[in-house]
């Protein structure tokens, strides 16, 4: 399958993934720490395609996610930020790591939120200076949920064939 029709692909979970986000991550919250579809699928599928495709799978996923934010006074250029350069990141994983490792969706999920957090943290203090130590507890929760639901989404992204190379007709070329 060609990277064009995986970033499709991609894109479309990544609607989806924005749908559950507004409809169901408020009942699956645990102790207030709510799970980010759009982070889970934006680090399941950048990983998967890889390249410049990850840059733009990161964008749409920090446009979707600023779409989604019911607060007004939340940057929408630091969510855009934040998110590229975490799409960026698990693409550059890519090449890097053997995707079909039982901890490679954990780690790079676990990563890409990690990373994400960090980059709004700085680009919008504000959003942590009032009381840093319940923000910390938040986004640790909302990392371990993420990192739990990054199973599913990665089995069901390879099942439909992201990350799996175009097949060569003659073997293998060198």
């Amino acid at each position: 399958m060609n990277p064009t029709r995986q970033t499709f692909i991609a894109l479309c979970f990544l609607v989806i993934a924005a749908i559950l986000q507004g409809r169901v991550a408020h009942a699956m919250s645990v102790n207030g720490a709510t799970p980010d579809f759009l982070l889970v699928v934006l680090g399941c599928s950048a990983l998967l395609v890889g390249g410049y495709w990850g840059v733009i799978l990161g964008f749409a996923a920090g446009y979707l996610t600023a779409a989604l934010c019911a607060d007004p006074f939340v940057p929408f250029g630091t969510m855009l930020v934040s998110r590229t350069i975490a799409g960026a990141f698990a693409a550059s994983l890519q090449r890097s790591v053997i995707r079909d490792s039982v901890w490679v969706p954990a780690l790079v999920v676990a990563a890409t939120t990690a990373l994400s957090d960090i980059i709004y943290a700085a680009m919008a203090p504000h959003s942590w200076l009032q009381n840093p130590r319940q923000w910390l507890r938040l986004q640790g929760g909302q990392m371990i949920i993420n990192t739990l639901l990054s199973y599913p989404f990665y089995l069901l992204l390879r099942k439909l064939g992201l990350g799996i190379p175009k097949e060569d007709p003659f073997g293998i070329s060198s």
